[in-house]
């Protein structure tokens, strides 16, 4: 019998979290195939068996459209398919009743319009967000109406507008299966009131029931098995929940907090895939 080989979709840049999956695939005698947009050729080199294992850790159009060409029902991965994919992930979550911030999800270019929307935000501050961002980049805090005409005539019809939360804690979840298996907290930093871009880390720390409930529950409606939940705390107590990132970067979260992310990946994948071939 073959030994399985996990297919990582993934860039040169990702180095900690290839390294990361490197080491728990040799500790568990799994091959690893490193798939990158430069060198990905379709063919039988980059073609899954039955039983591989495959994880897409990079985003963007070029790694999207590797993992769909590769994937095949045989092959164990963090989703049911490839292919069902929410491109509204908030609307539906906030459909499915999760906490997500007061959104505009079809900010219009009216002016008037735009006041009595920001009424409805409940006042300024307000928050516009250009989706397809990391780390923050995209997700612009807006003070008055002058900045926000002067913004959206600049910003992509994609661009949302939602509520501003004025959070005292965030916090990151890893979810995997129907479990919360590493979290850790920051808070806003001095002069930048988005958390993962400048925030300072408070550390591990154990994940109050229910964010965790909350967590999993965004993972399952979008049917997903892993990815990392960003929910907001506010100094009353209020959560919400920013989003849901799949694929998420999980290498700092695991160097932080010895919790081996990487290893439990490639475990669950696993009884994934002996599960599939039990039946």
């Amino acid at each position: 019998m073959k030994k399985p080989r996990l297919f990582l979709v993934t860039i040169r840049a990702l180095e900690e979290t290839n390294a990361v999956l490197a080491t728990a695939c040799t500790e568990r005698d799994v091959g690893l195939v490193i798939v990158t947009p430069e060198e990905y050729v379709a063919g039988a080199r980059y073609t899954p068996r039955r039983g591989d294992l495959m994880y897409r850790a990079a985003t963007g159009i070029a790694a999207d459209r590797i993992e769909k060409q590769m994937w095949s029902p045989g092959v164990a991965t963090f989703h049911e398919s490839p292919f069902f994919e929410c491109t509204a992930q908030a609307i539906w979550l906030a459909r499915q009743g999760l906490p997500m911030p007061r959104t505009v999800h079809t900010v219009p270019t009216d002016r008037r319009q735009l006041e009595r929307i920001v009424r409805g935000l409940g006042g300024f501050p307000v928050v516009v967000k250009v989706p397809g961002g990391e780390g923050g980049q995209g997700v612009i805090r807006v003070d008055s109406l002058p900045a926000l005409f002067s913004l959206l005539d600049y910003a992509p019809p994609s661009a949302v507008m939602m509520e501003f939360f004025d959070h005292v804690v965030a916090y990151r979840l890893v979810v995997l299966g129907r479990r919360v298996i590493a979290t850790e907290a920051r808070h806003p930093g001095a002069f930048d009131f988005r958390s993962n871009a400048g925030g300072g880390l408070i550390g591990r720390i154990r994940a109050p029931a229910r964010l965790t409930r909350i967590a999993v529950a965004a993972a399952r409606a979008l049917r997903l098995e892993f990815g990392g939940a960003d929910l907001l705390e506010d100094a009353r107590g209020r959560v919400r929940l920013a989003e849901l990132n799949f694929p998420c970067y999980f290498a700092d979260q695991q160097r932080d907090s010895g919790i081996d992310i990487a290893g439990k990946m490639v475990d669950y994948l696993l009884a994934k895939s002996r599960r599939r071939d039990a039946r």
